[in-house]
């Protein structure tokens, strides 16, 4: 019976810990692809330093990038690219977008993919809103 309780009381403390992060502000991963290297590490600065993002990571370096496959013309077509994930206020898709494009010259058809967190660890998701400037303030 005291085990059943603790399991209970447990459940009840993740359950009032998500509905804690359900009453603040929204947070998002972002996925963007970029043509270079200096490119990601450009964008990555730009975002941290002026607390648009709370976290970047770069998938590939200089000598291992990630490569994408992708049919054009019939035919298999392999790119090279590095891939930022970046976490952050969900207001600032936009911001993201800009930076990422303003980064990367060569791409006009940049690939960033959202991916809205519905639900996380409230400590998780306060972490990424302390960590990034508040959405109404200027830059």
């Amino acid at each position: 019976m005291k085990s059943i309780l603790i399991a209970a009381f447990v459940l009840s403390l993740i359950a009032i810990q998500s509905n804690q992060a359900h009453a603040l502000q929204p947070i998002s991963v972002f996925q963007a692809a970029v043509s270079s290297y200096d490119t990601a590490v450009v964008a990555a600065h730009t975002l941290l330093q002026d607390k648009t993002a709370a976290t970047v990571s770069i998938l590939g370096d200089k000598k291992h990038p990630v490569i994408t496959m992708e049919l054009v013309d019939d035919k298999i077509a392999e790119t090279n690219q590095y891939l930022l994930v970046i976490k952050s206020r969900s207001a600032f898709k936009k911001k993201i977008i800009w930076t990422v494009q303003s980064a990367d010259n060569n791409n006009r058809n940049l690939e960033l993919i959202e991916f809205p967190i519905t639900d996380s660890n409230y400590a998780f998701h306060k972490w990424i809103l302390d960590n990034t400037r508040d959405k109404d303030s200027e830059l």
